[in-house]
């Protein structure tokens, strides 16, 4: 199992191709393409997902967030599993709120991951996620942040102060 404390911001876009070549020509790199499904199940703590991703590995995540249009702190935690085995485990035991599922291209920006996705039945996003380990590695993570987004040309009425979740 490992911690999360992450600061993210998320936002959406209309053209999936332009954020992309903004994204590549700021240094970012590619790192893959990912096919995910999130089951969000009743948490009443936090969020608490069950991420089936193709390529593997599946992840059961539990996170805290604000939900706020800013750049956010994120903190949890999250542990690979055999999703074909927690599924039904976790659906046996919680409520299943909803399921999101998305194609995601990952790019890497330092400690910034940059997320492409298109989900279904919400459109196209960009989020920045940004793993912390030290008070310095915050302001850069901000920065970077910041410094794309204001780039890709991120409004105050794109930003998504929730989760994908919550737009199902």
């Amino acid at each position: 199992m490992s911690a999360i404390y992450n600061i993210e911001l998320k936002a959406r876009i209309a053209d999936l191709t332009e954020v992309e070549r903004v994204v590549r020509d700021s240094g970012a790199v590619y790192r893959e393409k990912l096919i995910q499904e999130d089951h969000y199940f009743k948490c009443d703590k936090g969020r608490l997902k069950l991420r089936l991703s193709q390529p593997p590995p599946d992840e059961l995540i539990f996170y805290k967030r604000p939900d706020v249009k800013e750049s956010r702190e994120s903190t949890g935690c999250r542990v690979e599993v055999d999703g074909k085995i927690f599924l039904p485990f976790l659906k046996s035991a919680l409520e299943e709120k909803v399921v999101v599922r998305k194609e995601r291209i990952l790019y890497l920006l330092d400690n910034v991951r940059i997320h492409l996705d298109k989900v279904e039945g919400a459109g196209y996003f960009i989020e920045m996620e940004a793993v912390i380990e030290s008070e310095a590695e915050e302001e850069s993570a901000h920065s970077i942040i910041g410094g794309l987004a204001e780039k890709i040309g991120i409004k105050e009425n794109d930003l998504i102060a929730g989760s994908y979740s919550d737009m199902a």
